[in-house]
């Protein structure tokens, strides 16, 4: 188990480079307990790397538990996620582009677990901050559960404006909400594309998908 130290605001595991995606690839994080000491520290990132595992591991309390990473013009394709547990985060999984591609693709992502009980909490989360919106191209992300507790009001499951020309399939989708008002499962802007969708449900009090009119 590793806990956050006190003041500690950055990730506890991180794999990276910015000059080539080879560099470290097909890395393997596996087993453990992650701690973020209340949401002050982030669980693993991975920046610009080909084929990275994470498997086995219990991300507790994390603000990110686990940030894809897209910087200086290169990708982070293929990422294997399996057998996760995202206990009360900020964010539980966040794809970002910071002036990168906007390739995620090639993933494939299974049994994953996000508990949320933080106001305005998400558990997946695709976010542009220079250079597009990021996508899984051509991925499979299957097995994914979120718990939101009556504290998380407002929070989302799913998290991205515009699946437009990702390709990817998202298979077994289970929002499970325990008084959280405000929930939302599916966060996709009006007229936007979504992914393709192999059984999402929604029980409890929310919203499965935000915007009905989204294609």
């Amino acid at each position: 188990k590793i806990i956050a130290g006190a003041g500690y605001t950055g990730y506890l595991i991180g794999v990276r480079t910015t000059t080539d995606q080879f560099d470290a690839a097909w890395s393997v994080i596996e087993g453990g307990v992650l701690d973020g000491n209340g949401r002050a520290a982030n669980g693993i990132f991975i920046q610009n790397v080909l084929g990275v595992t994470v498997r086995n591991v219990l991300l507790a309390q994390p603000g990110v538990g686990i940030q894809l990473l897209n910087t200086n013009g290169l990708w982070t394709e293929g990422s294997r996620l399996e057998h996760i547990y995202i206990e009360n985060p900020n964010t539980g999984i966040e794809g970002r582009n910071n002036g990168g591609t906007t390739s995620l693709g090639n993933a494939s992502w299974n049994d994953i677990e996000i508990f949320l009980a933080q106001p305005n909490a998400t558990a997946i989360a695709f976010v542009n901050q220079l250079g597009g919106m990021p996508h899984p191209y051509s991925s499979t992300i299957k097995g994914v559960t979120v718990w939101a507790h009556s504290t998380a009001t407002t929070s989302i499951g799913i998290d991205q404006p515009d699946h437009s020309g990702s390709g990817s399939l998202w298979e077994k989708v289970y929002f499970e909400v325990t008084g959280a008002p405000g929930f939302t499962g599916w966060n996709v802007a009006a007229g936007k594309q979504y992914p393709w969708i192999l059984g999402t449900t929604l029980s409890g009090a929310g919203t499965l998908f935000a915007n009905d009119a989204g294609t």
